[in-house]
């Protein structure tokens, strides 16, 4: 069995491998190559959502703005990811709701 990828290490890998990606290259692409791409994406998302929401649940869990920066998680996340408060606080708010169900954050 593969060993789990440290979440920094994963994290700074998809970032880089997003940014090699070769955009000229899709205007070769048909019809439906394009729509699979739409739908990877897509998934993409949900699963980078997901992990946003159980990373912030888990740093406000653990107090980790106000311990690091001195500020609570919604005004560090609406300053520093240029949100509203309102943006932010769902955010937070949201994950207090995901991992509250075990099963669910996994």
């Amino acid at each position: 069995m593969d060993q789990p990828t440290p979440t920094a290490t994963a994290l700074a890998g998809a970032r880089s491998l997003l940014a090699s990606i070769d955009h000229a290259g899709r205007r070769r692409l048909d019809a439906e190559a394009r729509l699979g791409l739409v739908s990877e994406v897509v998934a993409l998302g949900r699963q980078v959502e997901a992990l946003r929401v159980v990373l912030i649940a888990e740093a406000d869990r653990a107090k980790a703005a106000e311990t690091a920066r001195g500020t609570s998680m919604k005004t560090l996340l609406a300053v520093s990811s240029k949100v509203t408060a309102a943006e932010a606080a769902s955010w937070v708010y949201g994950g207090q709701e995901v991992t509250a169900h075990p099963l669910v954050a996994q």
